[in-house]
């Protein structure tokens, strides 16, 4: 009835014993207790289909005793009735790998349960599981770690406590995409549900992710890493929180008074925290600013909240930054957020205190040749600016003082002055630009060549080209990370998307994505790249850190255009064929919303304060105004022929030469009323040099009557016939709240 390995209590630590139970078909049954290390060295194997079936299992069950089980593959299986130990008063190791099961059916299993046991289990590998019936001790006198990785998963039934009483340590790693560790009550990390206990470690690495019914982390308790914390309710933090990239809660977050938040920040990234629900902000947070070099200007998100921060902020703050960088960091707070703002010296407030005069739209119509600038206040075009042929791309610098456009047949940049709204510049480059981003910090401009294959580098204090970067075949869309050190193109024809590092302009990684790359967007806090793929239908999410695609998210029919939130909360995706948006949650990364808009949108880019998304529609001629706390369209601008800017085409301005400018400059035409007779004629009015486009009323009979200039432009430079999901080609024309106080520590 009872098994023992290693039993012989006269010679403790002397005796020996091994069983092998392999293959199919092969099956040892005890009624009673098994235990592997009796008082001696024990060894279990389980492997090839074997299957073993107990009492109460121990593994190491006397002092000085060392047990030692494995359950290795598809279809081998240790089922165990009653209490299960991985080291009870001795060690106890334990394996679980390659698909085998492990099913804890009785009462409580731990892990470390004596002050003396040091003992450590392992689930790797896909399939791997183990099923505990109920509570989980990891640490519950002595030492215990609990490792799940490579895809192993662990269902555990009621509570689970790493490092339980005043003197017991516990570890729980959870590492890798796939790999789960799954509890139906509380996850107490130092102690159990009631408070504190012994010393506790949750670390979730490279997407690894716990679930849970609510989450307590002790002091000394620690959660670390990187990863997500699913199905939570509440999550309550009184020792450390030290996020290595980003962690993801569910649920609300309550920081207790002796709670310390730790984030290291290393270009282009760094921890940050995540939380779906409300946050209670309390305790002690550090920051501290790793490598660089930082650029002055850049703002970092530490935590974001759903659900907002109902007013709090940390009790203290302590920022460890690097000298001599040209900055002076400060941490600050919005209804949601938690920012590091690294302030210029000289600088007394971050920027964002000064209000703007205007939110300007700058769309590029690509058969008009000419870019619409809508006044986002009151949804009408204010000017219209002639520039080079067929504009593409457009982005508008951080200060909103400058809008670059990428003209891909005349193959050059238009430079516009947006307090003027003229072209004061105009930048000769390679064959066909295409995509345009600007650094943060203003100085530079990347644009891509889609038939060079290479992106041009543009002084914008010269508006000369300083550099050319060859990239991957078929350069489209290109974006830049918050803090100015990287730039991210995507690879049209290469289905990858290039990695430039800024400083030195040089290519530093090349990251596999969907098929078609086009449009790319990046999170606010740095930490993730959206890459829309126009012919796979889906969107890659890069991590930023790594460079590797952590979640692939299926939109609608070839998207094109991509933008993010300010708050980082949601993605905007515009999909060309199925003329819609997809809006995506990007701490799920699912799509939450279909918005209906135009014919054929092609751009999207969110106002600075994340209240409207506006999205270029090639085929009808106009630009969907989208309310993203509801996503409805709540207005249509019609603009000029063919509208596809590509990049942040809006930008705040801080500076303008005269008051806003209002709709009674644009309609020349007098004897129109009003708008609401005849809308389309408010594109036409723009450009008054010409008014014979007034006797050209073409557009308003037929709407497809847009579409007859495009096959006219056949010098496409993009060497490939556009999206291959439909045999008709498209009709675009394709080239290629305040500081906190507390200390700073400059060291």
């Amino acid at each position: 009835q009872f098994g023992y390995l290693g039993y012989f209590p006269e010679f403790p630590g002397h005796s020996s014993g091994t069983v092998t139970v392999d293959g199919t078909g092969s099956t040892w049954t005890n009624s009673a207790d098994l235990s592997v290390g009796r008082s001696g060295t024990g060894v279990l194997n389980i492997t090839n289909g074997g299957v073993v079936t107990n009492g109460t299992g121990y593994l190491g069950y006397d002092f000085a005793s060392d047990g030692t089980a494995t359950v290795d593959g598809m279809g081998s299986t240790w089922t165990s009735g009653g209490f299960f130990y991985v080291g009870q008063n001795g060690n106890g190791i334990l394996h679980i790998t390659n698909g085998g099961h492990l099913n804890s059916n009785g009462s409580f299993t731990y892990i470390g349960y004596a002050t003396a046991s040091q003992s450590n289990a392992t689930i790797d590998g896909t399939n791997s599981l183990w099923n505990n019936f109920r509570g989980l001790y990891v640490g519950f006198n002595g030492q215990g770690t609990l490792s799940i990785t490579g895809g192993g998963h662990m269902t555990n039934g009621t509570f689970a406590n790493v490092g339980f009483s005043a003197g017991a340590n516990g570890t729980l790693n959870v590492a890798g995409a796939d790999s789960v560790f799954s509890t139906g009550g509380a996850l107490s990390i130092g102690g159990n549900v009631s408070g504190a206990g012994g010393t506790g470690l949750l670390h979730i690495d490279n997407g690894g992710t716990v679930s849970a019914a609510s989450v307590n982390v002790w002091q000394p308790g620690t959660l670390t890493g990187t990863g997500s914390i699913t199905n939570s309710t509440t999550t309550t933090i009184q020792g450390a929180l030290a996020p290595e990239q980003t962690i993801s809660i569910a649920g609300n977050v309550t920081f207790g008074p002796t709670a310390s938040t730790s984030i290291t920040l290393t270009p282009p990234g760094g921890g940050n925290i995540s939380v779906q629900g409300t946050v209670a902000l309390s305790g002690q947070l550090g920051v501290t600013l790793s490598g660089g070099p930082f650029a002055p200007g850049t703002q970092y998100t530490l935590l974001q909240s759903g659900g907002g921060l109902n007013g709090t902020t940390f009790a203290s703050v302590n920022i460890d930054y690097p000298p001599d960088q040209g900055f002076i960091p400060q941490v600050t707070y919005d209804s949601s957020h938690v920012y590091l703002n690294l302030v210029p010296n000289g600088t007394p407030t971050p920027t964002p205190t000064s209000t703007p005069c205007a939110v300007l739209a700058y769309i590029s119509n690509a058969d008009s040749n000419d870019v619409s600038v809508i006044d986002t206040a009151t949804n009408t075009v204010v000017a219209t600016v002639a520039v080079g042929n067929s504009p593409f791309g457009v982005a508008v610098s951080s200060d909103g003082s400058r809008a670059y456009v990428a003209n891909a047949f005349s193959s050059d940049v238009s430079v516009i002055d947006t307090s003027t709204n003229t072209v004061v510049a105009t930048i000769a480059l390679e064959n066909s630009p295409y995509g345009v981003a600007i650094t943060p910090d203003g100085t530079r401009a990347y644009v891509t060549n889609p038939v060079s294959n290479s992106v041009s580098v543009i002084d914008t204090g010269t508006n000369t080209v300083v550099a050319t970067v060859p990239v991957g075949n078929i350069p489209y869309g290109v974006a830049i990370t918050p803090d100015g050190t990287r730039a991210y193109i995507t690879n049209d024809q290469a289905d990858s998307v290039s990695v430039i590092d800024t400083s030195t302009n040089i290519v530093v990684a090349t990251v596999a994505v969907g098929t078609f790359p086009y449009g790319v967007a990046i999170s606010p806090d740095g930490g993730r790249a959206y890459v829309v793929n126009e012919f796979s239908g889906d969107v890659s999410v890069i991590d930023i850190s790594t460079n590797i695609v952590v979640a692939t998210v299926p939109v609608g029919d070839a998207p094109y255009g991509v933008a993010i939130t300010p708050d980082g909360t949601r993605a905007y995706v515009a999909n060309f064929f199925s003329s819609d948006v997809s809006v995506i949650d990007t701490f799920t990364n699912t799509v939450v919303a279909t918005v209906p808009v135009g014919d054929a949108p092609y751009g999207v880019a969110i106002t600075p304060d994340g209240a409207r998304a506006y999205v270029s529609n090639a085929l009808s001629n106009n630009v969907s105004v989208i309310d993203t706390s509801t996503n409805t369209v709540l207005a249509t601008v019609p603009v000029e022929n063919d509208p596809r800017p590509l990049g942040n085409f809006i930008g705040a301005l801080h500076q303008c030469s005269a008051p806003t400018p209002t709709p009674t400059a644009t309609p020349t035409s007098t004897p129109t009323p009003t708008p609401t007779t005849t809308p389309t004629v408010t594109p036409t009015p723009s450009p008054t040099s010409t008014p014979t486009a007034t006797a050209t009323p073409t557009a308003t009979p037929t709407p497809t009557a847009t579409l007859t200039p495009i096959p006219s432009v056949t010098p496409t430079p993009r060497p490939h016939p556009t999206p291959r999901r439909r045999p008709t080609p498209p009709p675009r024309p394709t080239p290629p709240r305040s500081a906190q106080a507390g200390s700073i520590v400059s060291r």
